[in-house]
């Protein structure tokens, strides 16, 4: 039996979906919603997620999706801490059926719709609770524009307006160091909205965004 057929076939399982979040300097994390699931030879972490699989339309629209991840056990936000953050981190999505999982009496690791792959372009994050990772087709989209907004990697705010809202009592100059309040400024990266904030919840810029050659 194949994917095709048992796609096609009227009493269906629910599809299981596979995911792989990974980067130059994060090793392979393999995960999916359901308990005890080996494919192909790889075990996968058992974490409660939610994904909504990218649709492309034809009015123009960028392709985007969202994976919302459960922070109840600490594996992602660990993975967030030690790494300094998921953002330009890679994640690959493949979706099969039971039946095809390792131990199954039909498991056939070739047997798989994907792989989908993508960039994670912001993270939402409450600790301990929910991770929000908005991702975006892994192609080239740099200074591509809609309404009112460019997508560029760096930051596009003014430092202290009503989007970054930096606050006032906080001076660096262009390398970080501190200084005064007529010399401050900001690099538009992400490190120096960590400066300002602790944190990067206000970037405003898409730093996943790759251009191509």
């Amino acid at each position: 039996m194949t994917i095709l057929s048992e796609v096609q076939c009227l009493d269906i399982e629910a599809p299981v979906d596979l995911f792989k979040i990974y980067s130059e300097r994060i090793a392979p994390f393999h995960f999916t919603n359901i308990a005890g699931v080996s494919f192909g030879g790889v075990l996968y972490q058992a974490i409660p997620c939610q994904f909504d699989w990218l649709s492309i339309t034809g009015d123009g629209a960028i392709p985007s999706t969202r994976l919302v991840v459960s922070d109840a056990s600490g594996l992602i936000s660990g993975l967030i801490e030690s790494h300094g953050g998921m953002v330009g981190a890679k994640l690959e999505a493949i979706q099969t059926w039971r039946l095809f999982l390792d131990g199954q009496a039909a498991q056939d690791s070739t047997q798989f719709r994907g792989p989908l792959k993508l960039r994670i372009n912001q993270q939402t994050w409450t600790p301990m609770e929910q991770i929000e990772f908005d991702c975006i087709s892994n192609f080239d989209i740099e200074r591509l524009t809609v309404p009112a907004r460019s997508f560029l990697r760096r930051c596009q705010w003014t430092l202290g307006d009503e989007n970054c809202r930096a606050p006032d009592n906080l001076h660096f100059d262009l390398a970080g160091n501190p200084t005064t309040s007529d010399r401050r400024a900001c690099g538009k990266d992400l490190a120096s909205c960590r400066r300002y904030h602790g944190h990067v919840k206000f970037f405003g810029g898409f730093p996943g965004i790759q251009r191509y050659s």
